[in-house]
């Protein structure tokens, strides 16, 4: 009598065991799962990133590039301005003595 109690208690040791195997099984599939999908997301976020990181370094350059252009822009345009400035001063001397 005591074998078969024994034997009870060990299969119901051994059920309760089996289902907790089981069920710290089923968590780590379930955080297997949660671990994948965040790494997913964190390699498209890091893809973003750097993305973003490459469009801002070329926009940089191009406005350094732009800011370059317009001060060579705004010196010719300052010197044609005192280009036309003389030339002007110089056409009312040369028509100043005729009339």
């Amino acid at each position: 009598d005591d074998i078969s109690s024994g034997s009870g208690n060990n299969t119901k040791t051994f059920q309760h065991f089996k289902q907790q195997i089981d069920k710290l099984t089923q968590q780590l599939v379930e955080l297997d799962k949660d671990t994948h999908q965040w790494r997913e997301k964190y390699e498209v976020s890091s893809q973003q990133v750097k993305k973003m990181n490459t469009q801002s370094l070329e926009r940089e350059k191009e406005i350094g590039q732009l800011k370059k252009k317009l001060d060579q822009m705004v010196k010719l345009n300052k010197t044609l301005a005192d280009e036309r400035t003389k030339l002007t001063n110089k056409i009312k001397e040369l028509e100043s003595p005729a009339s």
